[in-house]
């Protein structure tokens, strides 16, 4: 299950958060975001990464200090460092590869 991130969230489940998390940054009107959805929720499933979601809707301050450029975003961090991102289309194998690699 994905946990939404909030303002008052963010640092705490992402920037201080000491094991991997996959970051989903997507929009309510992004299409792409909706095709990929299951394909990330799959991947933080089988992997047992925690899967974190940010609405640029709800957070467009903290969308523009992560440099979010594009939609749909897809971060894997580890101590609030990204170690792989994919923005537009997404890959399922470029992600699981990620993933295993950072495991």
């Amino acid at each position: 299950m994905a946990q939404t991130i909030t303002a008052d969230n963010y640092e705490t489940v992402v920037e201080k958060s000491a094991g991997l998390v996959l970051l989903d940054v997507w929009a309510p009107w992004c299409v792409p975001c909706k095709i990929i959805d299951p394909i990330v929720e799959a991947a933080a499933e089988r992997s047992g990464v925690e899967l974190l979601k940010l609405n640029i809707e709800d957070l467009p301050e903290l969308a523009g200090k992560l440099g979010i450029g594009g939609l749909p975003t897809v971060r894997l961090l580890r101590g609030g460092r990204t170690i792989f991102e994919a923005v537009g289309t997404l890959d399922p194998h470029r992600l699981a590869a990620a993933l295993d690699a950072a495991l």
